[in-house]
């Protein structure tokens, strides 16, 4: 993971189950107040089975994890 000032945090994997799996996090102001912020994650299961089974599996994780930082971000600052 990387992080530092404007910069967007990112991960990359490329150990374990996957051959590869990429994420990054960027944060912008809006000149209105508040921020903006993108995610994007991309992955790649190293075993072509494991992919057709849990690749859906993982979208769904990973659009949980979204709502999950949607709802704190709410929670936090309205």
């Amino acid at each position: 993971m990387e992080c530092g000032g404007a910069d967007p945090v990112a991960g990359a994997a490329g150990d374990g189950p996957f051959r590869k799996m990429v994420s990054e996090w960027k944060f912008r102001d809006r000149a209105e107040g508040g921020s903006e912020i993108e995610f994007y994650v991309d992955f790649e299961f190293r075993n072509a089975i494991l992919q057709g089974i849990i690749g859906v599996v993982f979208n769904d994780a990973m659009q949980r994890v979204v709502r999950a930082f949607e709802r704190r971000a709410a929670e936090l600052h309205g």
